[in-house]
């Protein structure tokens, strides 16, 4: 590519010299032009294809630049493994993070189309059972459930494992080379669900394209939070604020969620999705739904002090409640997990903990200056 400035000089003084001397389509030297255009034409379009299922790459790009881009993509490779100091934020099929499950309901879903596939596949080979030959008519059953196994399984081979860290997103698919987008790089209009398929596709430095994804809802929440401020890059530290109890809650005829911390406890109502982003970051991305339980809970990947800020900052946009640890009073009675009590001046705040964050709860409670046992 050294000399492709040259060429393209060339190629232009051959142009304007055919049009100044009226040049016939058979010459010689015009016809070879022409085809030497004609071929850098179709190589441009084919390296420009190429770059932008890889991508996101300007259409007006020269072949020189699209090849340049192609060569350092190529010789810069998806990393399946971590870097130094990259951390695991969210990973799909692993548990790991359940340890401060939410009291909801789980975002795992299954694409209707597929349950359809293995639907139809019965329906198309049951008939079998009933006129299939008598030398066939045993193993008819077992084709009619392979039949039906098949339809689902085959799919499933389209899936994958979806992991994002504090530096990017990265897609490990059972068949097909991996892919990874970093999060610095995606623009507010960079990530797209589709909730037919339950696939997600992101554009930043690279293009990523993740098909079923398990709680696919999850994952875009936290994608529009780990990508942009405060919290783009701060699970570096690879540390999360402790004695922190994220649990649903119910204020009077309000129902939400509550934060317990040592310097008091917070309430957030529901029905509140655009103000609590719009306090988070100073942007609402456009999500249909989100549990408020888990965002709260990401939080804790910001340092204390930026936690309780930002905690604050919900609470105000939201028109929720917050009490200090003096002026609030643990009510004793069941354990946490089966309902926590809570007075708040002349109002209860009434809620769950999560079964695993009942010693967390006792903890945070104890520290409280009316802590009662």
């Amino acid at each position: 590519m050294g000399q492709a400035d040259v060429l393209q000089e060339a190629l232009e003084r051959v142009g304007r010299r055919a049009v100044a001397e009226g040049w016939t389509e058979d010459t010689a030297i015009w016809r070879d032009a022409r085809e030497l255009m004609a071929r850098r034409a179709r190589l441009t379009g084919l390296a420009l294809r190429r770059l932008d299922a890889l991508a996101v790459a300007p259409p007006e790009l020269s072949l020189e630049e699209a090849l340049t881009r192609l060569e350092a993509l190529v010789r810069e490779p998806v990393r399946r493994k971590l870097a130094p100091g990259e951390v695991v934020v969210f990973e799909t099929r692993n548990r790991r993070h359940s340890a401060r499950s939410s009291t909801r309901k789980s975002d795992i879903e299954v694409p209707l189309r597929y349950v359809l596939w293995v639907v139809l596949g019965i329906l198309l080979t049951l008939p079998l059972l009933f006129f299939a030959p008598p030398a066939l008519q045993r193993e008819a059953p077992l084709f009619v459930l392979g039949v039906g196994l098949a339809c689902w399984f085959v799919p499933m081979l389209r899936s994958g494992r979806l992991l994002l860290t504090s530096e990017r997103l990265l897609w490990l698919p059972h068949l097909g080379e991996p892919q990874s987008v970093r999060l610095a790089s995606i623009p507010d209009d960079g990530v797209q669900f589709d909730r037919s398929r339950l696939d997600v596709r992101v554009k930043g430095d690279r293009r990523l394209h993740a098909r079923l994804v398990p709680e696919a809802w999850r994952v875009m929440l936290l994608l529009e939070l780990h990508r942009q401020s405060p919290l783009l890059g701060a699970a570096r530290a690879g540390v999360q604020v402790e004695n922190v109890v994220v649990f649903a809650a119910k204020l009077g005829e309000r129902e939400g969620c509550g934060v317990l911390r040592p310097g008091g406890v917070s309430f957030i109502p529901d029905g509140q999705e655009h103000q609590v982003l719009q306090a988070i970051s100073g942007k609402a991305p456009p999500l249909p739904r989100f549990d408020l339980e888990r965002v709260l809970d990401t939080l804790r990947w910001l340092p204390e002090a930026e936690f309780d800020a930002c905690v604050a900052r919900v609470v105000a946009a939201t028109g929720g409640l917050f009490r200090s640890a003096e002026d609030a009073r643990h009510v004793p009675g069941p354990p946490a997990w089966m309902w926590l009590r809570i007075q708040v001046g002349s109002q209860m705040l009434l809620g769950r903990v999560a079964l695993a964050q009942e010693a967390a709860a006792k903890a945070v409670l104890n520290t409280w200056p009316q802590a009662t046992e």
